[in-house]
C-alpha cells in the first residue's frame, strides 16, 4: 500500500478557559485529571492512525469523526480533519487527540462520517491508537456508507471492539520478522474437464494444469488462469491451445520481467501467442504478489475471476474483493483471440489490493463462478479451516467437486440460472456444464534466502 502520512492535533473542545476567569465547574468524571494547584488538566495524548483501504472510491470527503472508549471514561466525539481536507485512497492519516483525563485502556472506538454528499462512502482497513508506548489495534475492513462503485454498503458510523493490544517492543519484533521473510503464494489447484467433451485428459500439477479449454500456471508470486472458447471447435480450432499458450507465455514473461504489471504481462503474452500463429480465443486472469509492498496486483478480462477472503482461520470470513465479469452480451464474455474482432489486452480491468498474511485467494474460470456463489465458496473453505490455517488441497477439491455437482444438477439454483432468469425474463433452473478450474492460494510468509 502507498502510505500518505500526515499529522494533526486536536484538543477536546468541551471546555474553554479564557484569561484568569475561574468561574467554572469541573465535571465529576474529570476531577481526577485536574491539578487544582496549577489550575490545569493533566492531559493525555492519544496518537491515532487511520488507514484507508486501497480500493476504488475508498477515500471520502465527508466529515469524519471518532470517539475513544476506555475502561474508565471516554474521549467524546471528535472531528478528524486531514490536512488535505479529505481521506485519500490507500492512505494513513495521523491525528493527536488530547483528553483532559486518562480514559484508561482502550476497549472500543466509534468511527464514522456524516454521509454528506456524493462519494461519501469510506473504506477503513483499521485504526491504531498509540498511548505511552502501547498500541491498540481496531480492525475494520469494511465500507462505511455506500461504496462509490455501488452494491456494497454499511453503516456510516460503527463501533469497533479492540482486536489486540501490543507493546512497542512486540511490534519491533514483528517488524524484524517481516524484514527477514516475504509473502508468497501457497497453492493447491484442481482442473476438471467438461463431462461430455472427451477432448484431452485433465492435467493437474503444482505449477501448471489444463482440462478441455481451461489452463493455469502458478509460481510463488504469479498465478494466471485462462478459459478457451469451445465454439472454435466448429471451425476445427482447439481454443484450449490458445489458453495454454497464453498462460505459458505470461508465466515466461513474468520470470523475464518480474517488475511488469499483470496487464503488461497479458500484453506480452498475447503478442507472443499471436506471433506463433496460435488460433482461438480465451478469457484471462492474472494475479501477481509484490511481497515488498504487501500488495496483490491483478488484471482480468472476461468472466474468469477471483475473490479475496480474509479471516477464514478465525471463523470470521469476509470477502474483501470480488472481480467483476466483463460481457458484451449475456454469455458472450470479453476474450483475447487471433481474430479481427477480438478484445484487446488494454480492455482488461486492473486493480491493486492490500494483502495480509493468511488471506485466501480463490481463482477460477466461469465453470466455478457460474455454479457456485461467493457464499458457497466461503462455506467450502470453512469446512477445512482451523486457527492454524486452511487445508488447501481439501478446500480446492471440495470447491471444484461441489461446483461440478451443481453443474450436473438440473434443478439447482446457481448464479448462472439466476442470471439467465433475469436476462430472459423466464425461469431457468440448473447448473451450467463446463470445464472447471479452481486454485486456492493462501498468503504465507517464507524466509528470504541469502545469496
Amino acid at each position: 500500500m502507498r502510505s500518505f502520512i500526515s499529522s494533526h492535533s486536536f484538543a477536546l473542545n468541551t471546555f474553554h478557559f479564557l484569561g484568569n476567569n475561574l468561574n467554572y465547574q469541573v465535571p465529576k468524571h474529570f476531577s481526577s485529571g485536574y491539578n487544582f494547584a496549577t489550575r490545569r488538566f493533566l492531559s493525555t495524548n492519544y496518537i491515532v492512525d487511520v488507514f484507508t483501504g486501497d480500493y476504488r472510491g475508498a477515500g471520502t470527503e465527508a466529515r469524519a469523526k471518532i470517539n475513544l472508549h476506555g475502561t474508565k471514561s471516554e474521549l467524546g466525539e471528535t472531528a478528524l480533519v486531514p490536512k488535505s481536507g479529505y481521506f485519500e485512497r490507500a492512505s494513513r492519516e495521523r491525528f493527536v487527540l488530547t483528553s483532559p483525563v486518562d480514559i484508561g485502556d482502550l476497549k472500543e472506538i466509534t468511527v464514522g462520517h456524516d454521509e454528506g454528499g456524493i462519494g461519501s462512502g469510506w473504506y477503513i482497513e483499521r485504526v491504531e491508537v498509540n498511548l505511552g508506548g502501547k498500541r491498540f489495534f481496531f480492525t475494520c475492513n469494511r465500507w462505511l456508507g455506500q461504496s462509490d462503485s455501488g452494491g456494497i454498503s454499511g453503516d456510516a458510523v460503527i463501533r469497533l471492539s479492540l482486536t489486540r493490544a501490543a507493546e512497542v517492543q512486540e511490534e519491533d519484533e514483528k517488524k524484524e520478522i517481516e524484514e527477514n521473510t516475504k509473502l508468497v503464494f501457497k497453492t493447491s489447484s484442481v482442473c476438471l474437464g467438461h463431462p461430455e467433451r472427451k477432448i484431452s485428459k485433465a492435467i493437474n500439477t503444482k505449477h501448471f494444469g489444463s482440462a478441455g479449454e481451461d489452463a493455469y500456471r502458478i509460481s510463488e508470486s504469479l498465478i494466471t488462469v485462462a478459459d478457451g472458447v469451445y465454439q472454435w471447435k466448429e471451425k476445427g480450432i482447439d481454443a484450449g491451445e490458445f489458453a495454454r499458450g497464453l498462460t505459458s507465455s505470461i508465466m515466461d514473461e513474468g520470470k523475464k520481467y518480474p517488475e511488469s504489471s499483470p496487464k503488461t504481462l497479458i500484453e506480452y503474452g498475447y503478442k507472443d501467442v499471436l506471433s506463433k500463429n496460435v488460433k482461438g480465443s480465451c478469457t484471462i486472469v492474472v494475479c501477481k504478489l509484490d511481497f515488498e509492498e504487501s500488495t496483490l496486483y491483478s488484471a482480468f478480462l472476461g468472466d474468469s475471476g477471483f475473490l479475496i477472503v480474509r479471516g477464514i482461520q478465525k471463523n470470521n470470513p469476509k470477502i474483501v474483493f470480488r472481480s467483476q465479469q466483463q460481457e458484451h452480451l449475456f454469455g458472450l464474455p470479453y476474450q483475447l483471440g487471433h481474430h479481427e474482432n477480438s478484445d484487446k489486452p488494454q480492455d482488461a480491468l486492473e486493480f491493486s489490493h492490500s494483502i495480509k498474511e493468511h488471506d485466501i485467494i480463490v481463482i477460477g474460470t466461469d465453470g466455478l463462478f457460474d455454479n457456485l456463489s461467493d457464499g458457497d465458496i466461503v462455506k467450502c473453505l470453512q469446512k477445512f479451516a482451523t486457527q492454524k490455517g486452511v487445508s488447501l488441497q481439501s478446500a480446492a477439491q471440495n470447491i471444484a467437486f461441489t461446483a461440478f455437482a451443481k453443474s450436473m444438477d438440473p434443478k439447482a439454483v446457481t448464479p448462472y440460472s439466476i442470471a439467465a432468469t433475469e436476462e430472459f425474463n423466464m425461469v431457468f433452473e440448473g447448473g451450467k456444464q463446463d470445464d472447471i478450474t479452481v486454485i486456492v492460494a493462501e498468503i504465507i510468509r517464507h524466509k528470504i534466502e541469502n545469496d
